[in-house]
């Protein structure tokens, strides 16, 4: 499994870095912090872009739709 750092996700995404941070500080996108550093994992990202809801755990529910 690979992590990302969020300007590693941001390019994988298409986003603006900020908008990553909004998304980890909102916990719309998990990530852990590490020595004040966040990081993220290739499986977040992957539910993330197939438009599940993933929860502050990890786990997300699948079959939901979710309005964006």
């Amino acid at each position: 499994m690979e992590i990302f750092t969020p300007d590693e996700a941001a390019t994988r995404l298409k986003l603006h870095k900020k908008t990553i941070y909004k998304l980890l500080v909102e916990k719309k996108l998990p990530g852990i912090r590490v020595g004040g550093s966040w990081r993220i994992s290739e499986a977040a990202l992957e539910r993330f872009l197939g438009g599940e809801e993933v929860m502050a755990g990890g786990t997300s529910r699948a079959g939901e739709q979710t309005a964006r």
